[in-house]
């Protein structure tokens, strides 16, 4: 008897969301507070519907087909059997191919057929561009939290090409534009993710950036949008979480995340060290350690140590985030990315220690010369992820010295001395030869000399 009541209920609810619409039946059940909240299960179908040779954001095609295959002017070319989600591939030759028979991996094995992220040198900036503008256009209507997403929201309706970061947001215009320098894959939903949830939603709609010391929410935000985020891939999660921490600390002061976003943070680029200068110990302790050198009692806590922290936010090195660390005891100079935790290159170039100790004295210790010799007002303010240099001097356990110089300015055209950039220069380098000596390894290492 209990049972065939229940199965009455059930036809009765069906029945009423016949009737009434799936909206009005939430606005029936739910307490209003709920009930005026965003369908996210409607938005979550949606999404699903177009991602599999559905129609539901197709505007432009017909049949359906709008895979993520493109041609060398960057306009779209027809769908492989996933549809509209994931690599983003680029065809170069002539040849008339129906995508929609072929998964991702098939249509890689036509020559001609490759990744963007393999291709983009060959591709022009009006392609790159028009591409970015087509990935979007597919999401239009889309609700992000509070927002309807919409391409005449954009100046132009299309992300341009061009801006000294790898995302660009005039806010005054209401322009979007991209360098082509994010540090991630070339994917639908990493395009997505970054352009309208971070660059239109975070900073064109709800003005979180720089200027209000608000950065980090555009982070959170790209985060907590589950419909984009848990389809983009490993790297593009390590880079927000990575970034979430920076300006975490640049904004608030604070070393960790905040509590809801540790646990993704430890997944994806790295456990929370208690604060830098743990994270700095760790580095020197393997450095003693490899070197073999006779310790007495806490070594890496009695000496004085220079941490400067490379933050690039682009693919122009093979890590977005490095430390160049400085141990006065031993004359020991290391370099190693923020969330590698083993992989420590020793510079033993005696010309080059000296020359990173004789700049960070110039600029930051003794500051016998100016950083940035003169500014010119921009015509309109830029949010970007804006690259930086942080020195950070320690004496035993204690900070004795903490600096933070950006390389760019939203507001501001920014002219460095000539010495500034011959140490950005230095830091490059260095850079550039850890890259290039972590690349040959086939395995990981502990720590290497070179």
């Amino acid at each position: 008897m209990k049972r065939h009541v229940h199965t009455l209920l059930f036809v009765a609810l069906m029945l009423l969301l016949a009737a009434c619409g799936t909206e009005r039946l939430r606005r029936v059940l739910l307490p209003k507070s709920e009930a005026s909240l965003p369908d996210t299960t409607l938005l979550y179908s949606d999404f699903c519907s177009f991602r599999n040779n559905g129609n539901a954001f197709n505007t432009d095609l017909s049949e359906g087909k709008f895979s993520p295959v493109y041609d060398m002017k960057g306009v779209l070319l027809g769908t492989t059997k996933e549809g509209f989600t994931g690599q983003v591939l680029v065809y170069e030759g002539s040849e008339d191919i129906d995508f929609s028979s072929l998964s991702e991996q098939e249509a890689l094995l036509y020559e001609g057929v490759d990744s963007y992220d393999n291709i983009r040198n060959s591709l022009s900036e009006e392609a790159r561009s028009n591409i970015w503008t087509n990935i979007v256009s597919h999401f239009e209507g889309l609700r992000v939290y509070d927002e309807k997403f919409s391409m005449a929201s954009i100046t132009g309706n299309r992300t341009g090409f061009g801006g000294e970061g790898s995302w660009n947001t005039y806010m005054k215009s209401g322009r979007i534009k991209g360098s082509d320098l994010y540090p991630y894959e070339t994917t639908v939903e990493n395009i997505a993710s970054s352009i309208i949830v971070h660059e239109w939603y975070s900073h064109l709609k709800k003005r979180n950036g720089d200027k209000m010391r608000s950065h980090r929410l555009a982070y959170k935000n790209v985060i907590n949008n589950k419909l984009l985020w848990d389809a983009t891939t490993e790297d593009y999660k390590a880079f927000n979480l990575g970034a979430l921490q920076y300006y975490t600390f640049s904004e608030t002061g604070r070393d960790k995340v905040d509590k809801p976003y540790r646990r993704l943070y430890n997944l994806y680029y790295g456990k929370c060290f208690n604060n830098t200068k743990d994270f700095v110990d760790k580095c020197l302790e393997y450095a003693t350690d490899a070197k073999s050198i006779q310790r007495s009692g806490d070594f890496y806590h009695t000496n004085d140590s220079i941490i400067v922290t490379y933050v690039n936010f682009s693919r122009l090195n093979r890590f977005w985030k490095y430390n160049i660390i400085y141990s006065s005891s031993n004359n020991c100079l290391i370099i190693h990315p923020m969330n590698i935790k083993d992989n420590l290159m020793m510079v033993q170039n005696d010309e080059k220690k000296q020359k990173f100790i004789s700049f960070i004295d110039e600029f930051y210790i003794s500051k016998k010369s100016t950083i940035i010799e003169h500014k010119t007002l921009k015509d309109e303010r830029v949010e970007y992820d804006i690259p930086c240099i942080e020195v950070r001097c320690f004496n035993g356990i204690a900070m004795t010295l903490y600096s933070q110089t950006h390389l760019g300015d939203g507001e501001y055209e920014l002219i460095f001395s000539p010495n500034y950039l011959d140490f950005q220069s230095l830091l490059i380098e260095l850079i550039n030869e850890y890259d290039s000596n972590y690349l040959k390894q086939k395995t990981p290492y502990r720590c290497r000399y070179y």
